[in-house]
């Protein structure tokens, strides 16, 4: 009922990728509670079909479709995608797009008349990747030392990788997959938390999988400001991992702690990884010369 998708008001399909125990305050403190808060974005105005994904109760999707007589022809479609813990949410994601897209093709009258667009799908239709495999940034986002374009940072790891991830299963699903695809290299993390999630849990996790955990100079009204979350960092892992947690003066500016973080820690054999919050990504992006388009209304 809160998605800023209920901005759309003749939705002919929806799409619940996953369902997890985060913004609890907002959306209920169970998977069952969340999922019903999320089935608000189905509404019954003409949307035929809903593709959920593997962690979607679906019998809390069918009870909502029951409750609206409007909806009674509405199909219910899972993903056969399958969640271990080295499973990318980018795989399942995609799965669900095209889902959702080989349901609107099928039974929708614009796909269906439209010619370009049937004629796009004659060119390309033994492979779906092509539509369905646009990754938004920060999603296990790397960007290797050859492809970073920065006058700010002298020293390159051999990799930057951004992440949004902020809740235990995406930090687990996210040091899984550092770990596969760099198995030789040392996993250094630069990050902040939002203040609404359980930094502690998050805190060890990481110090846990990582060789090096450093907290980041980021003011933002959402996240943990700086030097609390650098005494966060200390009691979570102090005792456990001490030799894990980085030192850094967090009075000096990001610039400079990136390039402390990189003479710490070299550079060819090092994985650099900033995850943790979405509210991280802007600032340390900028350094790296990665430049996103903004709403100019904000």
């Amino acid at each position: 009922r809160l998605c800023s998708t209920n901005t759309i008001s003749g939705n002919i399909g929806c799409c619940i990728s996953s369902i997890t125990l985060d913004h609890c305050q907002y959306l209920g403190d169970t998977v069952e509670e969340i999922t019903r808060e999320k089935c608000g974005i189905i509404k019954p105005n003409g949307c035929k079909s809903v593709v959920i994904g593997p962690t979607v109760p679906r019998h809390v999707v069918e009870q909502h479709i029951a409750e609206h007589e409007q909806l009674n022809d509405t199909k219910i479609i899972t993903t056969n995608s399958h969640i271990t813990k080295e499973t990318s949410f980018d795989v399942i994601n995609s799965d669900i797009a095209r889902l959702m897209l080989e349901q609107q093709v099928a039974t929708d009258s614009f796909f269906n008349t439209n010619k370009n667009f049937q004629d796009m799908l004659l060119r390309h239709k033994h492979d779906m990747d092509w539509l369905v495999g646009v990754l938004p940034p920060c999603r296990f986002q790397v960007v290797k030392e050859n492809d970073i374009c920065t006058s700010y940072i002298k020293k390159l790891p051999h990799a930057v990788i951004f992440d949004v991830g902020h809740n235990d299963e995406a930090v687990d699903a996210f040091f899984a997959r550092v770990k596969k695809e760099f198995p030789d290299k040392k996993i250094v993390i630069g990050t902040c938390i939002s203040a609404s999630k359980d930094a502690e849990t998050l805190l060890k996790k990481m110090c846990s999988a990582a060789d090096r955990v450093y907290p980041l100079p980021i003011e933002h009204f959402r996240l943990i400001p700086p030097s609390e979350f650098q005494t966060l960092l200390q009691e979570s892992c102090g005792e456990s991992c001490g030799n894990k947690i980085g030192t850094v003066d967090l009075k000096l500016g990001l610039l400079e702690v990136v390039e402390h973080i990189l003479d710490q820690e070299g550079t060819q054999d090092t994985v650099l990884c900033f995850c943790g919050s979405f509210f991280i990504q802007a600032p340390v992006r900028e350094l790296f010369g990665i430049h996103d388009e903004t709403d100019p209304a904000y």
